[in-house]
């Protein structure tokens, strides 16, 4: 799946008509981004690793849909990216991990 067959998915999510015309694309898009997130707060959790840090914040999969689309929609230069790299990029963007800073030994 590319940038640009999750995008038209994430908007056929948006309309309850189009969602119910389209629902296996609808219910597909949605699902690859919660898929992503869930796996990668696992990751975060098990000290592992992690492409975004959501901390203690209850994120619904509503308001992940949103900022992935947002996120592909105001980048159609990268459509054709592959989607898993947007959907990662657009987490990393929203709830970036803080990066500990070097304490100063003065």
């Amino acid at each position: 799946m590319n940038g640009e067959e999750l995008l038209d998915g994430l908007r056929k999510a948006e309309s309850p008509v189009e969602r119910e015309k389209y629902s296996y694309f609808s219910g597909l898009a949605q699902g690859y981004v919660s898929g992503i997130a869930n796996y990668s707060h696992a990751l975060q959790v098990t000290n592992t690793a992690s492409i975004h840090c959501f901390g203690d914040q209850a994120i619904s999969s509503a308001q992940l849909v949103a900022i992935v689309r947002k996120y592909v929609e105001e980048r159609p230069a990268q459509w054709h990216e592959n989607a898993e790299l947007l959907v990662a990029a657009a987490l990393r963007n929203a709830f970036p991990c803080s990066v500990p800073q070097p304490q100063s030994n003065n």
